[in-house]
């Protein structure tokens, strides 16, 4: 099973080749502007340069598409769908009002903290109000026993996602 995800395809394509069309015509339009722009294209790419079968699964939710992804493959594995999965999302290259969302960076960091059974700082926290009895993590990470961690992915218009990862000994 394969279920790699995208924000959007192809956004360099989609903002260069509308000027390119009005400036030196329809001969010059990329003929990759639609290829580009289906999402499910880098799915298909992996499952075909590793010849990887069974589902092959497209999301696209924000900055929330690697998780949707994750958890997705997760649950095929668990109903029996797959045996394997290779999941994640996508988001290059990189553009000016495109952010790349780091679902998948924030889950392996998850699984990294479990496994260290270490904790990382919030970044830039400095200062907790005297009222917010959380146990927060400030300034360099601790060690911790933890038997689950959570993994949130917040994405535009109210597209989240959210995994817990279990310690294989818990």
């Amino acid at each position: 099973m394969v279920a790699i995800g995208s924000g959007v395809g192809g956004v360099e394509t989609l903002f260069a080749n509308p000027k390119i069309l009005e400036t030196k015509g329809a001969r010059r339009v990329s003929p990759f502007v639609v290829p580009y722009s289906i999402v499910n294209m880098p799915s298909g790419i992996v499952a075909i340069h590793f010849q990887l079968g069974g589902p092959n699964l497209r999301h696209s939710t924000a900055c929330a598409t690697s998780t949707h992804a994750i958890g997705e493959s997760a649950e095929a594995i668990a109903r029996g769908s797959a045996d394997v999965a290779l999941a994640g999302g996508t988001e290059a290259p990189m553009v000016p009002l495109s952010a790349a969302c780091r679902g998948g960076l924030e889950a392996i960091l998850s699984i990294s903290a479990l496994h260290a059974q270490l904790l990382p700082p919030t970044i830039r926290l400095e200062t907790v109000g005297p009222d917010c009895e959380l146990d927060h993590v400030i300034g360099k990470a601790r060690p911790a026993q933890a038997s689950h961690i959570l993994s949130n992915s917040f994405g535009f218009g109210g597209t989240n996602g959210s995994l817990i990862f279990s310690h294989p000994d818990a």
